[in-house]
């Protein structure tokens, strides 16, 4: 008994699985038994199915574009008022704005492949921080002033006051269509105006020299009036 179970140690401890791991199991030491061939041990089927299941190698991806496909309209306006926050705050250090340059041309072009899907408080937010910005690029502001002639019936009391605040920093005369939708608009926002608005509007008329008509600074005047804090 104890010889056959000797023997079937010996072939265990002969299996390539198992050579080299030392004394049987029994305690007996091997004495002249060379390594017996045994049939190579059956493959569960997981197993097999595991081992030819060969993937093949991950396709790579294309980089995903930043400018314009990952970045939507609202993207777009908020990248540019969060940059004219920091410059006209101060806060940026003065190797930060030696940098602004080079980022100003992305900002451009991403405002140019989205201003089509603006709306007007994008178009004014967008605007107004390009002032701030001081961006002067002339294809970019004629865009600008497109799309806030098109859309400033639609445009908040504060838009219609960041449209004018931006074009007298920027001292750029508003073409003729522009210059009547920003006029109608603010005539119908004279009630509506902040006094920091009503100031905005009233510099830009005078700076830009949009001679507005008689109504329309009698209006001006009488809000502006309506604004001033009473004298002891």
């Amino acid at each position: 008994m104890q010889e056959a179970w000797c023997e079937k140690a010996c072939r265990a401890r002969a299996h390539p699985l198992l050579r080299g791991t030392g004394a049987l199991g029994c305690g007996l030491p091997m004495q002249e038994v060379g390594p017996v061939p045994l049939a190579a041990p059956a493959l569960v089927p997981h197993q097999v199915a595991r081992a030819l299941a060969i993937r093949p190698p991950p396709r790579p991806r294309a980089p995903t574009p930043l400018i314009p496909g990952c970045l939507n309209p609202v993207h777009t306006n908020a990248l540019m008022v969060r940059a004219a926050a920091l410059v006209k705050g101060g806060r940026l250090a003065p190797r930060d704005m030696m940098l602004l340059p080079a980022l100003l041309p992305a900002l451009r072009d991403l405002v140019l492949s989205q201003l089509p899907h603006y709306g007007e408080r994008c178009v004014a937010n967008t605007l107004h921080s390009a002032a701030a910005l001081d961006m002067r690029d002339r294809e970019l502001l004629a865009h600008l002033m497109d799309s806030a002639a098109a859309r400033a019936a639609e445009m908040t009391p504060q838009g219609v006051a960041n449209v004018a605040w931006a074009l007298a920093r920027l001292r750029v005369p508003p073409p003729p269509r522009l210059q009547a939708a920003l006029l109608s608009a603010a005539a119908g926002h004279m009630g509506a105006f902040s006094a920091q608005e009503l100031a905005d509007v009233g510099w830009a008329a005078v700076l830009l020299r949009l001679a507005p008509p008689g109504d329309w600074v009698a209006e001006w005047l009488a809000a502006a009036q309506a604004r001033m804090p009473r004298a002891n």
